[in-house]
Parts: structure tokens; sequence; C-alpha cells
């Protein structure tokens, strides 16, 4: 008996402690809903000092829409630093205001966007849906390309979940604009500071692309494939936004050419065979071209690092089917476009000769 009394005893002991431990745990929940923790819905935008990030390898382009975080939405004060980078020589900041302009929106449910503020400013309210937008555009003069690819890449900016190019503010002028989820950030607290995130835009400074121009040469005849060795020079941490490129052949006779053996070298795209390329017979020729897009999110960026080799082999291999004698010219056409999306061209002409003789 004495020894159950004992044990009634320890049982009514560790019953006290856990009602007092759940007793702690009620006053502790009562005062935090009593606390005014819930501040008004802002961001603070901040443009920030340097600090390290890491390289990301990818390029331009639109993407596909990636999961959100699907983490509890956040409700608070959120202070955003900016961070203006050029994309290929990360040590080298750019100016908000000078050279780029970042604008936040909140988007209606009807899709329109509706602007929150654009440079340093404070209490704007947050979407609803845990996304914020923004817009980063270069201004006139900067002569830059925004770098929507490197930008996304998980590693440097984890909350950008998709971009777009689109009409944001229906001036006719497009724009990248960047969905960030800000779902998850810890919500601030009495004597705490608002959640902090950082945003890094990455941009490159437009190129001058320049075509070399290899010497015409002689083939041999009946059957031969020949490598025309182009390359596209683009200076060190410049880059040039391609569009289309076009093989023209001097003659309107299809069967002189092996279509499926003949290709030309793009860069980020890789080989591309003829018969993947539109065709146009004219009356004195026959055109090939491949066209990306006709706007700054479907283009070929073609970039340079820095202390990089500034050449970007752009090789046509031709397989070909020539009488002695006979003379075909091929002419390389590459066309890009601007920062302000004009089109310019540059061109090269190699003629190829057909010889019995031993090259």
């Amino acid at each position: 008996m004495e020894g159950e009394h004992k044990k009634r005893k320890l049982d009514l002991s560790i019953d006290k402690r856990i009602f007092f431990l759940m007793a702690i745990v009620v006053l502790i929940v009562s005062i935090s809903g009593s606390m005014n923790v819930n501040p008004l819905d802002s961001v603070k935008l901040i443009v920030g000092n340097p600090i390290s990030i890491i390289q990301s390898p990818t390029g331009g382009g639109v993407s596909a829409p990636t999961v959100p975080y699907h983490s509890p939405p956040y409700r608070g004060q959120l202070d955003i630093e900016i961070q203006h980078r050029d994309s290929l020589d990360l040590t080298e900041d750019r100016t908000e205001g000078e050279d780029l302009l970042t604008t936040f929106y909140k988007k209606l449910n009807d899709g329109r966007y509706v602007t929150m503020g654009s440079g340093d400013f404070s209490a704007v309210h947050v979407n609803s849906d845990n996304l914020l937008y923004f817009t980063v555009q270069p201004l006139r003069g900067s002569d830059l390309y925004v770098s929507p690819m490197r930008m996304a890449d998980n590693n440097l900016n984890p909350r950008i979940i998709h971009f777009d190019y689109v009409d944001v503010t229906q001036d006719g002028i497009s724009e990248w604009i960047f969905a960030v989820d800000i779902s998850g950030l810890p919500m601030p607290i009495s004597g705490m500071g608002a959640p902090r995130i950082t945003l890094f835009t990455l941009s490159y400074d437009e190129g001058n692309m320049f075509l070399n121009s290899p010497s015409d040469f002689k083939v041999y005849h009946e059957n031969s494939i020949n490598n025309i060795r182009w390359e596209i020079e683009i200076p060190p941490e410049q880059a040039v936004a391609i569009n289309k490129v076009e093989l023209i052949f001097d003659t309107t006779d299809s069967a002189i050419i092996n279509e499926g053996n003949s290709w030309i070298r793009i860069p980020y795209i890789d080989n591309l065979e003829l018969t993947e390329m539109d065709k146009t017979i004219t009356a004195n020729s026959m055109i090939y071209s491949f066209e990306i897009g006709s706007d700054l999110a479907n283009a070929d960026y073609i970039s340079t690092e820095a202390n990089a080799d500034p050449s970007h082999d752009m090789t046509a291999r031709i397989h070909v089917y020539l009488e002695e004698g006979d003379e075909l010219g091929v002419t390389l056409k590459i066309r890009a476009i601007t920062t302000e999306e004009s089109f310019y061209s540059i061109s090269d002409k190699v003629t190829l000769i057909a010889t019995s003789s031993e090259l």
C-alpha cells in the first residue's frame, strides 16, 4: 500500500507540472494576441551598397512560370533592397534613376497593373496574393539590355518566380516585368525591424558586332563539303541581341546543295540545318532564314564575359555539287536588335570556286 501511495503522489506531481506548462503556453499566446504586431502593410525600397553575388550562366529569353513558395502569407512592413549590377562584370554597379528605373506594381484581378512606386518609396500596400511585381527599364541613352534569365536564377533571386515582356503601362512600349513571392517571411514583432529582401537586377552593355571576312576559296568539283569559318566579334563585357540569321546562295538550283548535310552554327542555339530554316527562292538566289523573334523577348543574346575571347563561332558547313569552273557565292547576313528595338544588319560574302585539281 505504501508503494502504491508513493506512485500516486508521483503521478500527481507530474500532472501538476504538465498543467503548469500548459498555463504558461496559454499566457504567452494571450499576450501575443494583445500586442500590436501587424503594422500597415507597406514596402520600403532601398538602393543598397554592393555585396558579393554568384554569377549565373544563363542568358536572355522569356520564362515559364515556376511554383510559388506556397508558404504562410506575409502581412506587415517589408523593406526591399535593390542592387543593380553589370551581368558580365558583377563588380560594376548600375545607378537607379540614371541607368535603370525600377517600378513596383500590384496586379488587379482583371490583369491590369497599378503603380506602387518607383525608386525610394514607402507605405505601399502589399498584394493580397503575396506577389509583388516590378519592372526594370533601361533609361534612354544608357544602352543597356536587361538580362531576365540571369536575374531569375534561383541562386541569385530565389523569390523571383516568373518574368515576362509585356506592355505594363499601356503606352505601346514593352517592359521586363518580374513576379516576386514574398510569402514565408517572418512576421515582425514589437521592438524588431521589418524583414528585408534583396533583389538583384542584371543588365548587359549593348556592344558593337563585327563579322570577319574569310577569303574566297577553291573546292573540289562534283561533291564537296566545305567549312566557311565566319566569326562575329563582340568586345568584352558587351552583348548583342541577334534575332535573325540568313544564308543566301547565288543560285536558284536546289539540286546543287545538300540541304540536310549543310548547317550554320549559331551561338547558344547550336548547328541549324538548312532544312530547319525557312527557304525562299528569288529571281537569282536562294535564301535560308531563321528568325528568332521580333523583339527583345525573343532574341539570342550573344555576350562576351570580362577578359574572355571576343570571337564567337558562326561556321557554315556547305555540302555542294558543283561542276568544274562553277562559282557559288554564299552570304551570311545577321540581323540584330538594339536596346531601343530598332534593327540593323551586317553581312559577308564568300565565293566557292570549283576545280578538278588537287586542293
